[in-house]
């Protein structure tokens, strides 16, 4: 009997021992799967794409050329004028490029060597050029706070209890999904948006409201497209009483407002126009961008006539935008009147309903918009139908190819948009069922401490030894 019991013994402690190397190793795991896909991103805009297009240098394409001239202008110029420098009309906020602006300016106290030159074409400029070792660093130092999303993405899908395979799997896709946005499409603000607010959601899930408003804030401040999801996040953090919601609520837009004070200041005009605004362009100039039937109802259009015989449409103020809002609006306040019987374990699934609103009432599509949804519904296909990836997966992979289809129409293609998204929500759905499973602890100790976390009036939003439990089974 001592045997047994001496060996039992040292069994529970090599399961102890192991279970808290597993969590020791989990930051470095999350920070070797960003090193990946920083490595894959870089090596897609140095290499891969620059061979496939038969040209010399890295491939930046436009909407991140633009970024980097807004923000080398700025670094130059002042703050003030990066909604009147060069390249193309920016309509959002301006958090991103004012980080990328504080790199140019931190070379240029170095003294590090950094250019922007222009090509001609039959007498019109052409693409710019980024000359120099600087103006490397600055690509590389922005293809990093995009990828950087994949941490905190990894970070969820271990809060949320996947298993090795399936975990492997989605990370996966997200290194291949993230290095087709930051690199192909040049929208690492996107990227580091939505990893922001996926951090947002961690902290918000531990009980930590405070620090989940400062970082969806922050996720606000380089790219608005988070507004979706933040309202997902909001009901998570759920702050008691209107003191609780008004201290969330003003820390959430502390960030968004400091980076607007300075463009307000200089070009206040312009600035509403293109935040509030946010215009939109399709047509035979702008072939990835791919209206939809919204498109017609917009109030506010422009036809402009380009070189060459092209065309480009501009639309200002889609309203059809907010009845995406209304949708992530109307899934929070379900959230937060069933809190108690669906906890965190949904959050992908929401997520991911509450990004596709965007392609559903979208008046323009492009196909990096689809990053935010193809993530979280294979982030809830992995955690509650692992073997269904090997459906999921090649359905992602089709709807991310489809968008790119020029010849369906914009009824053809909101369509078949609208339908993909569809089946991938409904595949990640949860399982309900009528009996119940505890509550995960997302892996933080105060859910099982004495006292609750708090929320945002330093009440304890959980009642001791009080436990949560839901009505969904893996």
């Amino acid at each position: 009997m001592t045997a047994i019991s001496r060996e039992r013994g040292l069994d529970n402690k090599r399961m102890a021992w192991t279970e808290d190397t597993a969590e020791g190793y989990a930051p470095i795991v999350g920070l070797l799967a960003w090193l990946f896909t920083w490595a894959v991103t870089v090596l897609m805009a140095a290499v891969v794409l620059p061979a496939l297009s038969s040209m010399h240098g890295w491939a930046v394409f436009s909407d991140f050329s633009s970024m980097l001239l807004k923000s080398s202008d700025a670094a130059y110029q002042g703050l003030g004028h990066i909604y009147t420098g060069r390249g193309e009309i920016l309509v959002a906020l301006p958090g991103f490029e004012e980080l990328m602006t504080g790199i140019w300016r931190l070379l240029e106290t170095f003294h590090v060597f950094a250019s922007v030159t222009f090509a001609h074409v039959d007498g019109h400029t052409g693409m710019p050029g980024f000359v120099g070792i600087g103006s490397q660093i600055v690509i590389v130092v922005a293809y990093g706070l995009g990828t950087s999303a994949i941490v905190p993405l990894d970070g969820l899908a271990r809060d949320l209890g996947l298993g090795q395979c399936a975990r492997l799997a989605f990370n996966l896709f997200a290194c291949l999904a993230l290095a087709w946005t930051v690199a192909l499409w040049g929208h690492p603000d996107d990227a580091m948006a939505v990893g922001l607010m996926t951090w947002a959601l961690r902290e918000a899930l531990r009980g930590r409201s405070r620090r989940a408003a400062w970082l969806l804030g922050a996720g606000l401040a380089v790219q608005p497209l988070v507004v979706l999801g933040a309202f997902v996040v909001a009901a998570y953090a759920r702050p008691r009483g209107l003191k609780g919601w008004w201290s969330f609520a003003w820390r959430v837009s502390a960030v968004p407002v400091l980076s607007l004070v300075v463009p307000l200041a200089v070009e206040p005009s312009l600035t509403i126009r293109h935040v509030i605004g946010q215009p939109v362009e399709w047509g035979s100039a702008l072939l990835d961008n791919h209206p939809t039937p919204w498109s017609s109802l917009t109030l506010h259009q422009q036809v402009l006539h380009l070189a060459y015989g092209r065309v480009a449409h501009i639309a200002y103020g889609s309203e059809s935008r907010l009845l995406a809002v209304a949708l992530a609006a109307c899934i929070a306040i379900w959230l937060l009147h069933r809190h108690e019987q669906h906890p965190g374990e949904l959050a992908p699934w929401l997520l991911a309903i509450a990004f596709s609103g965007r392609i559903a009432f979208e008046s323009v599509v492009i196909p990096y918009y689809l990053f935010a949804p193809l993530v979280f519904a294979l982030l809830g296909i992995a955690q509650w139908r692992p073997r269904w990836l090997a459906l999921g997966v090649p359905l992602a992979a089709a709807v991310a190819y489809g968008s790119y289809e020029r010849s369906l129409g914009e009824w053809g293609y909101f369509a078949a948009m609208v339908v993909g998204l569809a089946l991938l929500c409904a595949l990640s759905a949860p399982r309900m069922e009528r009996g119940v499973t505890t509550h995960r602890d997302f892996g933080l100790p105060e859910l099982q401490a004495s006292e609750g976390p708090e929320d945002m009036t330093g009440v304890s939003a959980l009642p001791s030894g009080t436990e949560t439990v839901c009505s969904a089974h893996a």
